[in-house]
């Protein structure tokens, strides 16, 4: 059917359900990006804290007065510092937590501070279970790198980058 064949008041039928059509669409897509905020899934860009180390949840830690924080593991080691890598107020770093398997000599977990590369002593707080509890024993503000053995099969190591200010 053409559009010469269809009657005026058809034409104006079909334009106002295509608006209609199309500003739905529209106020849709436009409300995508608020909707987790209106859930109530999106809580804070920061990072989120939990009351207690998991305990079976394999992973780095940082123990805060706050809580518990996880470090994101990298597989390889990063040329550059991640741009996204957590910021912790130095006075809030309490210990580090390792969940793992098993754990290797307290000399291959290496805290290294970036600026000046040099290594940061750990101390062992306690290694109980499937973690273990290592406090530094000094931290200037700057970016660092955390080195965990892995307790894969394949072995070899994670990487944490994290910030101090």
């Amino acid at each position: 059917m053409s559009a010469a064949a269809l009657s005026p008041r058809s034409i104006r039928r079909r334009r106002r359900g295509l608006i209609l059509g199309l500003t739905v669409l529209m106020g849709a897509v436009a409300a995508l990006p608020a909707i987790p905020w209106l859930m109530g899934i999106v809580t804070n860009a920061k990072s989120s804290y939990t009351a207690e180390i998991p305990a079976e949840n394999r992973g780095t830690y940082v123990v805060t007065p706050d809580g518990v924080t996880q470090l994101y593991s990298w597989s390889i080691l990063l040329d550059q510092m991640p741009a996204d890598a957590p910021v912790l107020e130095r006075a809030d770093v309490d210990m580090f937590a390792v969940v793992q398997k098993q754990f290797d000599r307290l000399s291959n977990y290496r805290l290294i501070h970036l600026a000046d590369d040099a290594e940061i002593p750990l101390r062992l707080v306690s290694e109980r279970g499937m973690q273990l509890l290592l406090r530094p024993e000094r931290l200037a503000a700057g970016a660092y790198l955390f080195v965990v053995p892995s307790d894969s099969m394949f072995g070899g190591s994670t990487y944490q980058y994290f910030r101090i200010r």
